[in-house]
């Protein structure tokens, strides 16, 4: 960051693309009061957040273990009208199963579905790690929006209903790839 520095120091100011490049940075370091700093100094600088703005700072703060601080960023950007899209939704999802908070995993996809945005594979890879009791929900899904899912993802699917000791259920995968 010493170049952010010496911009500053020469008066430079940073573009939306410089912005969101350094905080996806820190998020994928982790280091997210950089990056909470770095959106502060954007808004400061009168530089608009968007879409990725959004993503990576929700990116870091569901890696970090800080879901909430994701959440809150949702209703912080719907006031300035960037919504969350597909990619927002599978990095909140993904963080929810990967907490083990399979039902509102699982809520999220129907908000999802609720605002036109329709789940894809990454979506049903998240949800295949927990699904023995939602076998039902996730094969209606991948036929409903015509998913195109790969075969390792049946696999984790089946692998999960096993170590859940949902036997029938990882069968009925089975029997429907």
């Amino acid at each position: 960051f010493q170049y952010l520095k010496a911009m500053k120091a020469r008066s430079i100011r940073l573009s939306l693309v410089t912005y969101n490049s350094l905080l996806h940075a820190c998020s994928r370091a982790g280091n997210m009061s950089l990056a909470y700093r770095l959106y502060m100094d954007m808004r400061r600088d009168k530089v608009s957040p968007d879409q990725i703005t959004l993503n990576s700072l929700v990116l870091g703060y569901c890696n970090s273990g800080q879901i909430s601080q994701a959440e809150i960023l949702l209703t912080e950007f719907g006031s300035l009208g960037i919504l969350p899209d597909r990619v927002t939704m599978n990095i909140l999802i993904h963080a929810f199963v990967k907490s083990e908070r399979i039902t509102k995993a699982w809520s999220l996809v129907q908000v999802m579905e609720k605002n036109g945005i329709s789940p894809d594979h990454c979506t049903i890879r998240s949800l295949s790690t927990h699904c023995s009791s939602h076998v039902k929900d996730l094969l209606e899904l991948i036929e409903k929006y015509n998913i195109r899912t790969h075969l390792s993802t049946f696999s984790v699917m089946i692998e999960s209903c096993l170590k859940q000791g949902a036997d029938d259920e990882g069968i009925a995968i089975y029997e429907h790839k």
